[in-house]
């Protein structure tokens, strides 16, 4: 189907860009302009609703903006939210070869592959496996195993999925997970090394490493892990803080404290955070630093419920 001809898409895109002004008008956004300079040059929405970074940076800081939001707020917003932490699917809604031709797309060709079910498909097998709903069937019953069964039946499943799917990401990564609980160290390693391979954009999948290096004292790549992790990531509190307590046993005091000083800056109401941080400010021999920390507890009105300085 040409749909350059069956659905008129130089007259829907005119409407579509018209509404989109308006609504503009009236909310002080000023998307219009941004679509129209770059919706030909890059994947500007994942699927429908979904804006990709671009679009979600732009609509964030006009937002905080109108609402009164410091510029250092809304500058660490910005450079907290990356193209590999995005909180919309990781996966692209497929564009018909048409709409790529017609409007001469230049991220995208009508050869293009879309992830489905944890594959790589061109548009018309997107198309036919959608619309017949055909998947992995034995992949899915194993994931399903593996979130009820017994762990031995899970995880003998699971290995036949992965072998059955080398790139199916969540399977590689619940095997992983079963193995780890079962013990077994190394194989739960290759399992996530998988995951990471089916998916490196996933941050989770740094982080089940790096706490499996951890767990056999293997501290370098335990590190080196947290800290991709953080990268795929730097939204995310929990990730640094696992950063932070891995260098801390490798006695790295000064990569342990910026490391927890990212988690106390994302997470600024949780007393834990700046409690630990004042901890380890100590060991640097920051006292001031660390007091101040430790206000900051005080000042989320749970101090007492924490350990505190002790006076000097």
């Amino acid at each position: 189907m040409d749909l350059s001809r069956s659905a008129n898409l130089a007259s829907r895109f005119e409407l579509w860009i018209e509404t989109l002004t308006e609504l503009d008008a009236e909310t002080g956004f000023a998307a219009a302009p941004l679509v129209q300079a770059y919706f030909r040059r890059e994947g500007l929405f994942r699927s429908l609703g979904h804006p990709e970074l671009r679009i979600l940076h732009h609509l964030a800081d006009t937002l905080f903006r109108q609402m009164g939001a410091d510029s250092t707020s809304i500058s660490l917003l910005n450079s907290r939210l990356t193209a590999t932490n995005i909180p919309v699917q990781p996966g692209r809604a497929p564009i018909h070869p048409s709409v790529v031709k017609h409007f001469s797309l230049d991220f995208v060709t009508p050869d293009s592959t879309y992830r489905l079910w944890d594959h790589d498909v061109t548009f018309e097998d997107f198309v036919r496996r959608y619309m017949t709903l055909e998947w992995d069937t034995e992949t899915d019953e194993a994931l399903k195993i593996a979130r009820e069964g017994e762990p031995a039946a899970a995880i003998s499943a699971l290995s036949d999925a992965v072998r059955r799917t080398p790139l199916s990401g969540q399977s590689h990564a619940a095997l992983a997970e079963l193995l780890s609980r079962n013990g077994q160290l190394h194989d739960a390693q290759a399992a996530i090394a998988g995951a990471i391979v089916a998916e490196p954009n996933a941050a989770h999948h740094r982080f089940v490493q790096s706490r499996l290096f951890a767990a056999v004292n293997n501290t370098e790549a335990a590190a080196e892990a947290a800290k991709q992790c953080t990268e795929l990531d730097p939204g995310d509190a929990t990730y640094y803080q696992n950063l932070s307590d891995i260098l801390s046993t490798r006695e790295d005091w000064a990569g342990a404290t910026e490391a927890h000083r990212n988690a106390a800056s994302l997470a600024p109401m949780w007393p834990w955070y700046h409690q630990r941080l004042g901890h380890l400010l100590q060991n640097t021999g920051n006292r001031d630093d660390a007091e101040a920390s430790v206000a900051e507890v005080e000042a989320i009105e749970l101090g007492p419920m924490y350990g505190l300085l002790p006076a000097e």
